[in-house]
């Protein structure tokens, strides 16, 4: 093999090298590319499952929202007190948090 053939052989393997080298950087980064899909993945089903929560609170609170609003509004016409069945005294709502703790 002459000097000029053998340099030619060189450069080309030296290419190949290089080219070699770049698709296993290619490979690196595809498997790379293909955990953040399934991160992503997995992200958005939580997302979605956070959403559904949501309307599920959405609802709920929609539901309860008038008869906690009338409710409200029937406590502040009696200044906050509601009567109590056993004793009938009126008690204020911090008194009613604290018989209910005892």
């Amino acid at each position: 093999m002459s000097d000029k053939e053998q340099t030619d052989a060189e450069k080309i393997s030296e290419k190949l090298d290089k080219i070699f080298s770049k698709l296993d950087k290619i490979d690196e980064i595809d498997k790379r590319l293909q955990k953040i899909e399934e991160r992503m993945d997995k992200i958005q089903k939580s997302a979605s499952n956070m959403d559904s929560h949501i309307n599920f609170v959405e609802n709920i609170y929609d539901v309860v929202k008038l008869p906690f609003s009338n409710l409200l509004h029937a406590l502040s016409w009696s200044g906050g007190q509601i009567t109590n069945e056993d004793s009938q005294k009126r008690l204020t709502l911090p008194e009613i948090e604290k018989r209910n703790k005892d």
